[in-house]
């Protein structure tokens, strides 16, 4: 982690950068909350910034050097690269409560540019004052390797994901595994908008836009989905879950 030097909240201005979490209508989401919650008694705000970012803006490039981590209030990011032939790679898509940029936190570089996908609201955590709460707060510290520990399992679960052969069966997971984050943050799980379009979704699972295309079209004909757009109604269940197993 980056602890080269150690920072004093006290004198540092942070009126630019205090909000209270309390009265953040998703603070219960926010994947810090559990932690402020124990530590309640030595520190009762939570210091960050809100940024918005607009549909199709970047909020860093690869190779940028790291100056915050960002936990999404709103909105849809994507993380991704590119390939030797200059083709975007899909790397992870990021929900409301999730963290971006832990894997930076090693070198200090960012490894991925990203983008938002709808206009976003994020809370930026700047590097500086982060530094300062890993020694304000030990257990913070305990905090960020257990999130690492999630992001290590996600990745893997995104390899075996794509190992996959079938490509009805990467579309029926992906679309299951939103149903579980959006019943997660205490939205329909049966019932939701896509923010990513069809070509996101085929380049993050590694499939044609005229494959996804095909498949939906198949799964609406077993009466599996039903689909105005990017709105998503999982309409049966239990052959969705089938499927996948």
């Amino acid at each position: 982690m980056i602890l080269k030097k150690k920072y004093n909240i006290k004198n540092m201005d942070l009126k630019n950068y205090i909000i209270d979490c309390k009265n953040c209508s998703t603070h219960k989401l926010c994947i810090f909350y559990k932690l402020y919650k124990l530590e309640f008694q030595k520190i009762i705000k939570i210091i960050k910034r809100k940024k918005l970012i607009k549909k199709g803006e970047i909020l860093f490039r690869s190779k940028d050097r790291m100056h915050s981590l960002f936990t999404v209030k709103s909105g849809t990011i994507k993380s991704y690269n590119f390939t030797k032939k200059g083709n975007e790679q899909i790397i992870r898509f990021y929900l409301t409560s999730d963290l971006i940029g832990l894997d930076t936190i090693n070198n200090g570089i960012y490894n991925n540019f990203t983008k938002a996908l709808e206009t976003s609201m994020l809370c930026e955590i700047p590097i500086s004052i982060l530094n300062s709460i890993f020694f304000k707060i030990p257990s913070f510290g305990e905090k960020i390797i257990n999130l690492m520990s999630k992001e290590i399992k996600i990745g893997y679960y995104f390899i075996s994901l794509l190992l996959k052969k079938n490509a009805e069966i990467k579309l029926a997971t992906f679309i299951y595994d939103l149903s579980k984050k959006f019943k997660m943050r205490g939205y329909s799980p049966k019932e939701f908008n896509l923010s990513m379009n069809r070509s996101d979704i085929g380049n993050y699972l590694g499939l044609t836009v005229e494959t996804i295309s095909r498949i939906l079209n198949k799964f609406k004909k077993r009466k599996m989905l039903i689909i105005h757009g990017k709105h998503i109604i999982i309409n049966n269940y239990l052959k969705l879950i089938k499927l996948i197993n």
